[in-house]
């Protein structure tokens, strides 16, 4: 991991302009979230999702449910962890589980919640 701090980003980002590859992404994302660089791994991870790249859309989702008053970002943000799982992501299904369980986000749902968490322990 040291040597992404060495990384030269500019460089990245032109080579990733050049030749758009999930690759120089995946280097960009590292730098940025080592970085603690939210909004920049929030931009990367759209950008992801055009790989149709499973940790991509959970990322995407994970930052959609921060803002989950807006009822279509945590529609969306569902939509995201949906997708992630089907890729196979099994933490999608565990947030998809706790979206369904916990009354938080007003979506409270037992049935759906017990169906993602029964595959999230399947897959374990």
């Amino acid at each position: 991991m040291a040597e992404n701090r060495d990384i030269d980003v500019q460089e990245l980002i032109k080579q990733y302009e050049e030749n758009p590859n999930i690759n120089i992404l995946n280097k960009l994302y590292t730098h940025f979230y080592e970085n603690k660089n939210k909004e920049a791994t929030y931009q990367i991870a759209l950008e992801g999702i055009k790989y149709n790249d499973d940790f991509y859309y959970y990322i995407v989702g994970k930052r959609l449910l921060e803002n989950y008053e807006k009822e279509d970002n945590l529609n969306k943000a569902i939509e995201c962890f949906e997708k992630s799982s089907e890729l196979g992501n099994d933490f999608a299904f565990a947030m998809l589980s706790d979206i369904y369980y916990y009354n938080e986000y007003n979506k409270k749902d037992y049935e759906k919640s017990l169906k993602y968490i029964l595959e999230y322990d399947k897959r374990k």
